[in-house]
């Protein structure tokens, strides 16, 4: 099914709805997972790069009709790099912006997912995937919490 980048974006924001009311209270308080007090402590950077299992989606300002998405999971992939989890459209089509805030105790972080200025006007297709998106820090993680923005 092909669908416009607005029809996608409502399906998303309803499935990840979904997600969220099917899976809440099973990851409660686990490392790395939304929703969770995470403490850095228990999430340990792997070593190598990322699995490639999802597909990375473009850091963009640029964004047209960006919205507010969950974080699922978070892993740290190096001292000052986060890999987040989210569910997103198709990487051909969609992007994401993120906000992050940095204090000596936590790090907070806010995902945003729209379409790339080049798929505004075209159909995508009507599917939501896993992606991860990676984050650079300021200041090497350490022993701060990761906070996710509820969406």
């Amino acid at each position: 099914m092909i669908a416009r980048p607005a029809r996608v974006a409502r399906m998303m924001a309803l499935g990840a709805v979904a997600l969220m009311v099917t899976g809440c209270g099973s990851d409660q308080g686990q490392p790395g997972t939304a929703g969770s007090t995470n403490d850095s402590t228990a999430a340990t950077a792997p070593s190598g790069s990322a699995t490639g299992a999802h597909p990375a989606l473009q850091i963009r300002d640029d964004l047209v009709g960006a919205y507010d998405v969950p974080v699922s999971s978070w892993r740290a992939v190096g001292a000052q790099t986060l890999e987040l989890s989210i569910s997103a459209g198709p990487a051909d089509c969609y992007g994401a912006k993120v906000k992050v805030v940095e204090n000596a105790s936590s790090v907070s972080l806010r995902v945003q997912v729209g379409s790339l200025p080049a798929a505004a006007g075209r159909d995508c297709a009507a599917i939501a995937t896993s992606s991860t998106v990676r984050v650079s820090l300021a200041a090497p993680l350490g022993q701060r919490k990761v906070v996710t923005d509820p969406a």
